[in-house]
């Protein structure tokens, strides 16, 4: 598994249907039977079920939105993007303005990386969220996007959608300040995923003496090793996916919460609803989502300065808790598997390896375009890259070719446990970031693995993350401003055998010297954080910024 920031279909509820129907209760020969029966499917997680609902629904009902919308989404979820693609133009040249679905269509095109029109649907949906339209999800919208003003828009519009009270939930008050601080952590990751893997050194180090801990997990329970580890973190784990948010709301409340950290967003299995019903006094955006929430229920975000510049800080609703270093933790117990040849990880045994290993939809146009000119600069060079789909690596190959650089040269590595990819990782000479939308726990899996990252800084909470972590181990000067000095630096230092091995024997000291390796150290400055703003709520005081310096210690 290779981490991503995560994206979402947005679902729809059927009136009458999945919500309150059974199968026993679904008439099979109409298409509002085959509806009904699409989102009962959906609702238990089988898609393959759902889809050939659907399918069946628009057999007897061509023009069927709820139908043709579904099939769409659940094909995408399946992974057949080709397939998804067609599926929502289909709805679209029926329900044109139908919300969110030019974004997502969009989205789904990514993965394909078709980028036959991408400029002009970028900005066809960059103009509609501009007006507030119901244009684009913000998990999808920050991957195109380079704009904080825009984004926050993205986000406002979805909450106000998604987040719908029948009245204002008032914000509690805090009990009394005897003993122990009680955080309750909410996500649908407390699995085997990319959160998860960076977030548990910090769990099991909290400071049992000053903090109580809570899980509530609304995800899958795999069964991994990893999800027993989070059981064992918390002073109590609850299973909460089958519950509404009303009652996760209430079960946080009656826990006399102090703290409710959403460890979520507005990303895949996100939901942010249960703290629009504000059930602890003080409400936090931690780690899973780089961006605004776009609410007045999220009342703090932790970030550090790269990430969120003072400047941009208009552009978020919440108010920041800036760390030091960077925002994000890692996980200091990554035990890697051993370490393939390069022939084993399909490599060619000699040439320097440039490689991304982000999600392919993050890779745009004017980016490739780099990469291609800096393949074209260093002659014997290839770009590894992390296989997605057949039809993505066959449009890369063909934007290859059309760039005048040999198909061969882009090598894919397939999905492997992160353990294998640790230890693969390794055999990278230089990561090669992508823009907007940056590498997040892919560039602290390149640094904890030797490789250096070059990057491209741009507006966004989400396009600085790998310059977060950069400066966080003293290689600030790999992030760059613009598209040509990230080139000229790339195609430098692969040039520079000398300059290449000082930064690897650099980043093999940051393992052990960094704080960015260190939870323990994470946990007491995001614990001086909390302390902070807990003191504050209780004082009556209104959310403002809270700055932490290197010794954990509150500095504004």
């Amino acid at each position: 598994m290779i981490s991503r920031v995560e994206t979402a279909v947005t679902f729809a509820d059927v009136p009458g249907s999945a919500s309150s129907g059974s199968p026993a209760s679904i008439d099979p020969r109409t298409a509002a039977g085959h509806v009904e029966a699409g989102f009962l499917s959906i609702q238990l997680g089988r898609y393959d079920s759902a889809a050939q609902a659907f399918a069946s629904a628009l057999a007897h009902e061509p023009r069927n939105t709820d139908a043709l919308r579904g099939r769409a989404q659940c094909l995408f979820v399946l992974g057949r993007i080709e397939e998804a693609v067609a599926a929502y133009d289909a709805l679209l040249a029926v329900a044109p303005d139908m919300d969110y679905m030019a974004g997502e269509r969009f989205h789904a095109q990514l993965h394909c990386c078709d980028w036959k029109d991408y400029e002009s649907r970028r900005r066809a949906i960059a103009e509609r969220v501009r007006r507030a339209e119901r244009a684009d999800i913000p998990g999808c919208f920050m991957c195109h996007s380079d704009s904080p003003a825009d984004q926050r828009i993205c986000a406002e519009t979805f909450a106000k959608d998604m987040c719908v009270l029948d009245r204002p939930a008032p914000r509690p008050a805090p009990r009394s300040s005897s003993g122990r601080i009680r955080i309750a952590y909410l996500s649908a990751d407390f699995c085997s995923h990319a959160t998860a893997y960076l977030a548990a050194g910090l769990f099991e180090r909290h400071d049992r003496s000053r903090f109580t801990t809570y899980a509530f997990s609304f995800g899958p329970n795999d069964g991994s090793s990893t999800r027993k580890r989070l059981e064992r973190a918390f002073d109590g784990f609850f299973d909460v996916g089958g519950s509404s948010d009303e009652d996760i709301a209430a079960q946080v409340a009656n826990l006399g919460i102090d703290i409710a950290v959403d460890v979520k967003g507005h990303t895949l299995g996100g939901r942010p609803r249960i703290f629009a019903l504000r059930p602890a006094p003080v409400q936090v955006s931690f780690l899973a989502y780089p961006g605004t929430m776009g609410t007045d229920f999220i009342d703090y975000l932790v970030a550090d300065r790269h990430v969120i510049p003072d400047a941009e800080r208009p552009h978020y609703s919440e108010r920041v808790i800036y760390l030091p270093d960077s925002y994000q933790v890692n996980d200091a117990t990554r035990t890697g598997a051993r370490q393939p040849t390069r022939r084993e990880a399909g490599l060619p045994d000699t040439g320097f390896v440039f490689c991304c290993f982000n999600s392919i939809y993050k890779v745009t146009p004017a980016v490739f375009d780099a990469w291609m000119r800096i393949l074209d600069a260093v002659p014997g060079s290839v770009f590894w890259l992390l296989e997605s789909s057949s039809v993505a690596a066959r449009n890369l190959q063909l934007e290859a070719l059309r760039r005048g650089i040999d198909a061969r040269r882009l090598v894919f590595a397939p999905r492997v446990e992160p353990a294998h990819h640790w230890a693969r990782n390794a055999l990278a000479d230089l990561s090669l970031d992508t823009h907007p939308c940056n590498a997040h726990t892919t560039a602290s899996d390149a640094l904890w693995a030797g490789v250096p990252i070059v990057t491209l800084a741009g507006s966004t909470f989400t396009s600085r993350v790998a310059t977060s972590l950069l400066h966080a181990v003293g290689l600030g000067h790999l992030s760059v401003t613009s598209l040509a000095a990230y080139e000229r630096l790339a195609v430098r230092l692969a040039t520079d055998p000398e300059e290449m091995r000082r930064l690897k024997e650099h980043l093999r000291t940051a393992r052990s010297a960094s704080s960015l390796f260190d939870p323990a150290v994470y946990a007491k400055r995001l614990e001086a954080a909390y302390v902070e703003i807990w003191a504050r709520s209780q004082r009556g005081e209104s959310p403002s910024p809270v700055t932490i310096d290197a010794a954990g210690t509150v500095v504004g």
